[in-house]
């Protein structure tokens, strides 16, 4: 915390002068390598399923990918999450209306990522003063050892109880809806499927039209009245967000701005914050995991009655 209060209280780096020392790649080559990685994409995709448009695979990494990644670190830098960007159904729509016929493309991997969240990685590295390069050998090395104990962990789980099985509660609870709707979409573009006619009639485009006109009027209501642009990103980023989640959002939020704020002050409280969050969520990964021990060695044990 106190490291953090003091960076806030030096003086301010120019946003245009790169660190020394912080191991940039060079942004031809980045570039360079972005395009070959989505290229092998597009043409893998177009290897696998022949029959779908490439145009469609290419315009999803090449054009859709950067524009989502931007929209996200921009949210991240606004509201601190890349939440209320996404596009609802925009794989699943451009699949529909595409003409293909067939379902090999709803399985195919196609290049649609949200790269924002290595917007806000980069900044927590030239804060901690760890060159960008490190990551990437942390990354190299991190693959090879998920390879191998990834094996170990599956087999020792499938060996544990069937899957789907009252042994595994959330996955005989969830399977079948995520397969219903798998299957369903799968469908939608085999040729005369009854799935077909059904999405037929759940897009509704007066719906969408009556949403895209709404959210274009209260952005523009906002921007009127000049209220803060981030009023509107958190109203749209909240709509997709469950209950409990809001509500303990929203009462921690408040007690932050009305409490703590005033009790530690602005800037100093602020400093706190990312501290506070990275605690919390390094002890909910412990908790986790711990429970996620407990209940793998009690589910190995085999109870013997006397």
């Amino acid at each position: 915390g106190k490291t953090l209060y003091g960076l806030r209280d030096g003086r301010q780096q120019d946003a245009r002068e790169i660190p020394k020392d912080r191991g940039d790649i060079p942004i031809p080559v980045a570039l360079g390598i972005w395009a070959l990685s989505t290229a092998g994409f597009v043409v893998l995709v177009a290897f696998l399923v022949p029959e779908f448009p490439w145009w469609i695979t290419a315009a999803f990494g090449f054009i859709w990918t950067p524009i989502y990644s931007y929209i996200g670190a921009r949210m991240i830098g606004l509201t601190g999450s890349p939440q209320g960007v996404s596009f609802p159904y925009l794989r699943e729509g451009s699949f529909y209306l595409s003409g293909y016929q067939g379902a090999g493309v709803w399985f195919a991997p196609i290049p649609i990522f949200q790269w924002g969240f290595e917007a806000a990685a980069f900044k927590q590295l030239e804060l901690t003063k760890t060159k960008f390069g490190s990551m990437v050998k942390l990354a190299a090395v991190t693959i090879v050892i998920m390879f191998i104990c990834s094996f170990v962990f599956w087999s020792f789980i499938w060996k544990l109880g069937p899957i789907p099985s009252s042994a595994y509660p959330f996955v005989q609870k969830f399977w079948p809806f995520h397969a219903t709707m798998q299957a369903f979409w799968a469908k939608s573009t085999l040729p005369d499927a009854a799935g077909n006619a059904l999405v037929s009639q759940i897009i509704r485009w007066d719906y969408i039209g009556t949403g895209f006109l709404g959210s274009a009027a209260v952005l523009a209501g906002l921007a009127l009245f000049k209220a803060p642009l981030t009023l509107f990103y958190g109203f749209v980023g909240g709509i997709g967000y469950w209950p409990h989640f809001v509500i303990l959002n929203f009462a921690g939020a408040l007690l932050g701005r009305y409490y703590f704020q005033r009790r530690f002050g602005e800037d100093r409280w602020r400093a706190y914050t990312p501290i506070l969050l990275a605690g919390y969520s390094c002890g909910m990964g412990l908790v986790g995991m711990t429970s996620i021990s407990v209940a793998l060695i009690s589910k190995a044990v085999s109870s013997i009655v006397f």
